[in-house]
């Protein structure tokens, strides 16, 4: 038989039936993992009901990439291949690419196609809602005995019940060429992630920008240009490669094309009659898209403040000109002459984020060179610039400045009023800080030795003053078999731990136990003594150090939602009480209905840390709960835990949840996490799984601030402001009960209801989610006047 009979014979079969194929990583969500995961791609059995929860179906948590390598068992030609999936709750997303490769030997690849991007011409997943899809092509033109796919997850999660491999229908024709991989796919996925990401952000600028060309009533003499222009770009799109991928970033515009996508959108505005440089206002904290079409307007900063806190203000420059605009920045008139040292200016440009949606978000600080500020806003697009005051010594009163912006000539003055109020802020607010930075350790998430001294100076400049540690600083020391300590444990760590933030109110650490202590197990007398002693020495250590055993906050267990889990806490605070009952026992339970955890676990903490979001979802059974455990004397922190950061409202998920403390007499506020951008540098995105938690920008050098982070300053700031005017309430109904005080901690009360609510349900956490973001800034202002 030829070649060609051969083809036509297999063509429309599934050569991938019945074939062995290997699966790294190995398979992990527990709903659909069994024996079968290794046979169940190519049996051509396809299940039905809840996707992930059948058995036909396998699954990946946290894991990328996900690859699965077929073995045809000879090089055959290969024309199509469908890969069967679901998505579209639970927070199951689609996937962001699904990469085809292909070998003769199994050691030397090519790349054959993005089954995502082929799949596209045939159809597309649902936007929205649960469905089952394939993403399916025919249109590949290569060959091997081995297929490789590799999925790159959109989110937490990868599942699939059956992967198809079709011969081509006809001998030979065109088809997507092969690009040679080598031997190192995990490097080269990388790199693909980030194209694909790259050509994501292109399509849909091109897109949204092309809409408004079209809409803008352009005649046909204008209209022809911008046209033949974005066609030239589609056609360039598919063929874009990174070429230095280690030194990428998504910050806009992010190459050549991105470049004249949006000087297509700069002749739209011009089209509208905007020229030159526009300035403008929108809420700081608002949701900034690039597409935003500028309304022209006169901003102004206004600012009341206490001295010694910071608080911002922002104004927008976008450039709707033909050539890149040289702006300069002048700040004169305020005390302390020309730009002020306790004025710090950033510019926030656009970044795209892993979830294919843009934000202006990281606050890229300016210097004054010559007096001046200086920065290039290419035509088409936007600059946010965010000014932080910090006065400290500046008296009070109310003080005009301005802002004087110079583009191309031209100066424009933009007003700033700076009042201070009669207090002064205190060094250390009253609300606790932290977020799991693990800053003990030289590599852990995303901190390395050359970044991890700006993520503490940052940190602390933003009110943290409760770290946390890993289980690293707290080593065993050894132990006989009857739990007397025969050798103490090395306090090294947690000296280098110390150092790094001396003076923090809470040293909190991630002990992580388990069910032997030391080489001992759980449930003998002679765990119960080691844990004893052990206890007992760190005690001992820390007063040396002079701190208390109470400044000491230990996470025996993190998010215990099992019995088994529970029981295990439950055994170590037992021997921790007893021995030393000053050492805080800080648990954040996860069980959605904590009357189903072990009692003990409760009962044993000094400090509970329920998840703030499941609280605002929740509010009857589950706040009521922990209330009543703050009734019986147990303290109370929040947390929150979602992602990725840079889609969550600044306002409503940071700045909003010291609020939340205040209402419900909650001392301490915790996100996950500071260190964590899931393996990437925050100005590329593109290679991590689903976007980082940290709501800095991290990179392996670097530490950037962001609206985020800000927000959480300003919280912490806001709930001081909750605490001195409720303490002076408190103080005048101790010497009268007027109707007059009462009816103001009324008012308090529910104007702090009324900013809480725009939190609420927690969905409203996300930025895209509109809600009236200047609730919080109104009520200061009267607090300040009270």
């Amino acid at each position: 038989m030829n070649a060609a009979a051969a083809v036509a014979s297999d063509a429309g079969t599934n050569l991938a039936a019945g074939k062995k194929y290997t699966l790294d990583p190995v398979p992990n969500y527990p709903y659909c993992t069994d024996p079968g995961d290794a046979t169940q791609l190519t049996d051509g059995q396809y299940v039905s009901g809840r996707f992930w929860t059948q058995k036909g179906t396998v699954g990946w948590d946290d894991k990328s990439p996900v690859t699965v390598t077929i073995d045809l068992e000879k090089s055959r030609p290969i024309g199509g291949l469908s890969f069967s999936t679901a998505a579209g709750t639970a927070g199951v997303q689609w996937p962001l690419g699904i990469y085809i490769l292909v070998s003769d030997d199994g050691k030397v690849w090519n790349y054959a196609g993005d089954l995502v991007a082929l799949s596209a011409q045939l159809a597309l997943p649902p936007p929205v809602g649960y469905a089952v899809h394939r993403f399916q092509t025919r249109d590949l033109n290569t060959r091997g005995r081995f297929v490789k796919v590799m999925v790159a997850p959109s989110g937490d999660y990868v599942f699939a019940d059956e992967i198809e491999i079709y011969a081509p229908s006809e001998p030979t024709r065109a088809g997507t060429p092969c690009r040679l991989v080598g031997t190192n796919t995990h490097a080269f996925f990388r790199q693909l992630c980030m194209e694909t990401g790259l050509q994501r952000r292109l399509r849909n600028d091109l897109a949204s920008v092309a809409g408004e060309v079209n809409a803008a009533g352009l005649n046909v003499d204008v209209l022809r240009p911008l046209q033949v222009e974005r066609d030239s770009i589609a056609a360039a799109i598919p063929s874009v490669t990174i070429e230095a991928p280690e030194t990428f970033t998504t910050v806009f515009p992010i190459n050549d094309l991105h470049r004249r996508i949006f000087a297509l959108q700069a002749a739209v505005w011009r089209a509208k009659g905007l020229d030159g440089v526009v300035h403008w206002q929108s809420n700081r904290w608002d949701l900034l898209r690039p597409t935003d079409l500028p309304t022209p307007g006169n901003p102004a900063v206004e600012v009341p403040m206490m001295s010694n806190e910071y608080r911002s203000e922002a104004f927008n420059l976008s450039n709707a000109g033909e050539t890149n605009a040289q702006i300069t920045l002048v700040l004169d008139g305020l005390p302390g002459g020309s730009n002020p040292d306790y004025v710090t200016v950033y510019e926030i440009p656009f970044t795209d984020t892993q979830s294919g949606i843009p934000v202006a978000a990281a606050l890229v600080r300016l210097k004054a060179v010559n007096g001046r500020y200086s920065l290039n806003i290419p035509p088409g697009l936007t600059r946010q610039v965010w000014l932080t005051f910090h006065p400290t010594n500046i008296p009070a009163g109310t003080h005009l400045g301005r802002i004087q912006v110079t583009s191309s000539g031209m100066t424009r003055q933009i007003p700033v009023r700076l009042k201070i109020y009669p207090f002064r802020f205190p060094d250390q607010p009253t609300l606790h800080l932290g977020g799991w930075d693990y800053t003990d350790q030289d590599k852990n998430s995303d901190v390395t030795p050359d970044n991890r001294d700006a993520l503490i100076r940052t940190l602390r400049e933003h009110y943290v003053d409760s770290p946390w540690a890993t289980a690293n600083v707290l080593p065993t020391g050894k132990y006989d078999q009857q739990g007397k300590m025969i050798q103490p444990p090395d306090p090294a760590a947690f000296r280098a731990w110390l150092d790094r933030w001396p003076g923090a109110r809470l040293y909190c650490v991630f002990a992580n136990v388990n069910t032997n202590f030391a080489g001992l197990a759980m449930g003998t007398p002679a765990f119960q003594a080691a844990v004893s002693q052990w206890i007992n020495w760190w005690a001992k250590q820390l007063r040396q150090w002079k701190l208390k055993p109470s400044q000491l906050c230990l996470l025996l267990g993190d998010e215990p939602h099992t019995t088994a889990q529970d029981r295990i806490i439950v055994e170590y605070a037992k021997a921790i009480r007893q021995a030393q009952p000053g050492v805080v026992i800080w648990e954040d339970p996860a069980w959605s209905d904590p009357t189903q955890a072990m009692p003990e676990v409760f009962n044993l903490s000094q400090v509970l840390c329920p998840h703030l979001p499941t609280w605002i979802d929740a509010r009857r059974g589950f706040s009521n709960f922990y209330q009543r455990q703050q009734a019986a004397g147990h303290r109370l922190w929040f947390y929150s835990c979602r992602g990725p950061a840079r889609l969550l409202d600044p306002y409503a998920y940071y700045r909003l949840q010291p609020w939340f403390c205040w209402e419900y007499g909650v001392e301490g506020s915790a996100f996950w996490s500071f260190c964590d951008s899931r393996g990437s540098s925050s100005w590329n995105e593109y290679p991590s799984q689903m976007g980082g938690y940290t709501p800095l920008f991290l990179d392996a050098r670097s530490v950037t601030t962001s609206k985020q982070m800000e927000a959480i300053r300003e919280g912490v700031e806001d709930y001081e402001y909750l605490h001195i005017l409720d303490d002076r309430l408190k103080r005048e109904a101790s010497r009268t009960a007027s109707a007059h005080i009462i009816a103001g901690r009324q008012r308090l009360t529910s104007a702090v209801d009324r900013v809480t609510a725009e939190a609420v349900p927690s969905t409203n956490e996300y930025w895209s989610a509109p809600k009236d973001r200047a609730l919080a800034d109104q009520l200061r202002g009267e607090m300040l006047d009270v």
